[in-house]
């Protein structure tokens, strides 16, 4: 009688061991979908086109006419540089051409004259040859006088820094009468119409790019790969420039921004959550529902993108557990509660092999 009796306890304590060891789990079906294998960065932005506006002219600064952020066109006023003495020199090269020109003229007549006189034989080769060397002095003068005057014109004109593009004024560097030099820079001007993301790709990943590749910045901004460098800076990364649209100026000059190339694109693939991959010593896995226990697949992530990821171990027909996974172990049997849609939930209980 004592050994039925330890036999049957015995027996309830197995089942109760038994019914402790199973786990309360939630497991989902991957569904169809299409997913990028996405490389994150970050980079910084820079104009597509920016140009700087440079004094042409020695001279003290005058007037400002554009201040930083300013829009501004082509060729419109940005700064002047005081322009009185450029304006004196430009009167009196004005003098030395009307003088030229009226002793051009003069010559021009004695020439002729003295022409005429030889053709008659009243005058020698001599006084004709001096007449004409006259003539070409005359002509020559001209010529100089009217680049000079050309010249104190231009540097007149030249005290007027323009901008060399349209775009907007940035980096204003001088103040009211500060004295600027031939070639000082006032400020740029940068394009925003379309803008750079340099980002630095590691050289581990280097190959995978491509020029034309889709790029996604700050999650909104489409853009494409236009350039990848050939040189390695100090970290062994490379420059990729990408190109992006800016219609409504959300990106700056110099700004930090995140951004990810699309470096392949999968279509119709079994897409399952995210949380339910684990990571244990650098290993990914997940656990699946395999006649009433828990298996554990060691995966290797292909694509991630927002909560859904992609493994080529994961088929459409795999239960994944979602939720319950940090307390099993491979092999555990499992109490599933599949919940579909957020309100039906279902449960299955394992059976004994």
């Amino acid at each position: 009688m004592k050994h039925s009796i330890k036999a049957v306890l015995f027996a309830l304590t197995c089942l109760a061991a038994g019914a402790s060891a199973q786990v309360n789990v939630v497991t989902v079906k991957p569904q169809s979908g299409n997913i990028r294998q996405l490389l994150q960065f970050t980079g910084e932005t820079r104009p597509v086109v920016e140009a700087y506006a440079a004094a042409d002219v020695n001279g003290p600064v005058a007037q400002i006419m554009a201040e930083d952020g300013q829009k501004v066109s082509l060729g419109q006023p940005l700064g002047k540089i005081d322009d009185i003495r450029f304006a004196i020199t430009l009167r009196q090269m004005e003098a030395l051409l009307d003088r030229a020109k009226q002793q051009f003229v003069d010559d021009e007549k004695d020439y002729e004259r003295n022409k005429t006189l030889f053709e008659s034989k009243a005058i020698t080769q001599k006084s004709l040859d001096t007449a004409l060397t006259n003539y070409i002095k005359g002509k020559t003068s001209v010529k100089q006088a009217q680049a000079d005057y050309d010249k104190a014109k231009l540097d007149l004109d030249r005290c007027i820094i323009r901008s060399p593009i349209s775009g907007y004024f940035v980096d204003r560097s001088i103040e009211l009468g500060q004295a600027m030099a031939r070639g000082q820079n006032m400020g740029k001007v940068i394009d925003l119409d379309d803008i750079y993301v340099d980002a630095r790709i590691p050289e581990s990943e280097i190959r995978n790019i491509k020029t034309g590749q889709i790029s996604l910045i700050e999650g909104k901004y489409e853009g494409k790969v236009e350039h990848i460098d050939l040189y390695a800076d100090n970290s062994r990364s490379f420059k990729v420039r990408i190109r992006v649209k800016n219609p409504d100026l959300f990106f700056r000059g110099n700004m930090f921004v995140k951004g990810s190339i699309t470096l392949e694109q999968f279509d119709d693939a079994p897409l399952f959550p995210s949380q339910a991959i684990r990571n244990f010593r650098g290993d990914l896995f997940v656990y699946t529902v395999l006649n009433g226990r828990a298996k554990r697949n060691k995966i290797t992530l292909v694509a991630q993108e927002g909560d859904l990821s992609y493994c080529r171990e994961i088929s459409e027909n795999s239960e994944i557990i979602t939720i319950g996974q940090d307390s099993l172990d491979d092999g555990a049997e499992v109490i599933v509660r599949t919940n579909g849609n957020g309100s039906n939930t279902t449960e299955q209980t394992a059976k004994e092999n």
